[in-house]
């Protein structure tokens, strides 16, 4: 191969890329608000559910051509957005944690679909999940757990247990 089909070649990819950066930066701007129909009876807090993510964005991305897929392959959760025209995608990935319960793995796969989407659009997102999931400990817990890692760094222990609080 000459230096000059090389070029050619890159040249094309390139072009190709810039219209898929160029019909996902259109189909943002045209993007739907997305409603938060979810409520986390826990936190008592709203979200937007998966399938009100998909019914503000595939609109847009269509209307530009662009193909939404979200496969589960070799133990992570992907998100794609392909140009139809040329092939060219973008990807978002996830790995999903080893679970053996079935409604486990399809309720997380359903919250890595909405992670890596919004991701992969940079969409706005106002509920951090990741804060409010987050344990929270009293002091005596933190002053405890604090306690038994200093216990096991004498012992020279690399006991991995989990604390039950």
């Amino acid at each position: 191969m000459t230096k000059t089909n090389i070029t050619a070649g890159l040249d094309q990819h390139q072009k190709m890329r810039a219209q898929l950066f160029t019909k996902l930066f259109k189909a943002k701007q045209n993007i739907n608000p997305v409603k938060k129909d979810g409520v986390n009876p826990h936190f008592k807090n709203s979200y937007p559910t998966l399938n009100s993510l998909i019914e503000a964005v595939e609109p847009a991305l269509n209307e530009q051509g662009l193909y939404l897929s979200q496969p589960i392959a070799d133990g992570e959760q992907a998100t794609f957005i392909t140009d139809i025209e040329t092939g060219e995608f973008v990807s978002s990935f996830m790995k999903l944690p080893d679970l053996d319960n079935p409604q486990k793995v399809k309720s997380c796969s359903t919250y890595y679909r909405r992670t890596t989407l919004s991701g992969l659009l940079s969409m706005r997102d106002s509920d951090d999940d990741g804060n409010d999931a987050s344990p929270k400990y009293t002091d005596n817990q933190l002053h405890a757990l604090h306690h038994q890692e200093n216990q096991k760094k004498i012992a020279g222990s690399n006991n991995n247990d989990l604390l039950n609080f």
